[in-house]
C-alpha cells in the first residue's frame, strides 16, 4: 500500500503539521536573518532554535522567554539586547557584541562565546555550564552578578 497516495494518512499528516505550527514547533529548517539590521526587533516568546542570526544588527532587540537553542549569533551586534529568561544551549555567541545586555535568569549552557564583548552585561541567576570561550574578567564578573557556571 502506498501511503503517499492514501487520503487519510495525507490528511492526518497535515492536521500533524497544522497542531505543531499551531503549538510553536521549531522547522526542520534553518531560518536565516544574516546581516540584517533588525534593531529593536520583538522575538519575545518565540522559537527561534536553529535560526542564523550571524553578522545581524540586533542593538536593542528583545528576545525574552525566547527559545535560541543551536542559533547562531555570530559577529552579532547585541548591544542593549533583551535576552532575559532565554533558553539559548549549544548556541554561537563568537565575536558577538552583548555590551549592555540583560542575560538575566537565561540558560546559556554549552554556548560559545570566543571573542565575544560582554561589558556592563546584567546576569542575575543566569546559567553559563559548560559554556567555552569566555575570559577569565567575564567568568568573575558573571559570577559576582550571580550567574552559576555547574
Amino acid at each position: 500500500m502506498n501511503l503517499l497516495n492514501n487520503k487519510t494518512f495525507f490528511l492526518l499528516g497535515v492536521t500533524i503539521l497544522l497542531a505543531a505550527c499551531r503549538a510553536g514547533v521549531a522547522p526542520l529548517e534553518t531560518v536565516t536573518y544574516k546581516n540584517l539590521s533588525l534593531e529593536n526587533a520583538n522575538f519575545q516568546n518565540k522559537d527561534l532554535t536553529r535560526a542564523d542570526f550571524s553578522g545581524a544588527h540586533l542593538e536593542g532587540a528583545n528576545f525574552e522567554n525566547g527559545i535560541l537553542s543551536e542559533a547562531k549569533f555570530d559577529r552579532a551586534n547585541l548591544n542593549k539586547a533583551n535576552l532575559k529568561s532565554v533558553k539559548a544551549e549549544h548556541v554561537n555567541f563568537s565575536e558577538a557584541n552583548l555590551d549592555e545586555a540583560d542575560l538575566s535568569y537565561g540558560n546559556f549552557d554549552y554556548a560559545f562565546f570566543e571573542k565575544a564583548t560582554l561589558s556592563n552585561v546584567k546576569a542575575v541567576e543566569a546559567s553559563f555550564k559548560g559554556s567555552a570561550g569566555l575570559s577569565i574578567e567575564t567568568i568573575a564578573n558573571l559570577k559576582r552578578q550571580g550567574a552559576s557556571f555547574d
